[in-house]
């Protein structure tokens, strides 16, 4: 990871907790996309899995 300590001496207390709070607030929204998307993927997952164990119980029961 960069040193970053260097870039932020030209900002005050103030603005740097001010930057802490857009940054905080940024990585919980990129949490929540990622539980949303994460969530879209296991939907997604369980549809396919479904359908391939239809698909395998149809071949079963042709075969027999």
């Amino acid at each position: 990871m960069a040193d970053h300590s260097n870039m932020y001496v030209k900002f005050s207390v103030r603005e740097l907790k001010e930057k802490l709070e857009k940054a905080e607030t940024n990585l919980d929204e990129i949490n929540k996309a990622a539980e949303l998307a994460f969530k879209v993927i296991k939907e997604q997952e369980e549809k396919a899995l479904e359908e391939i164990s239809e698909l395998r119980n149809e071949i079963k029961r042709r075969r027999n």
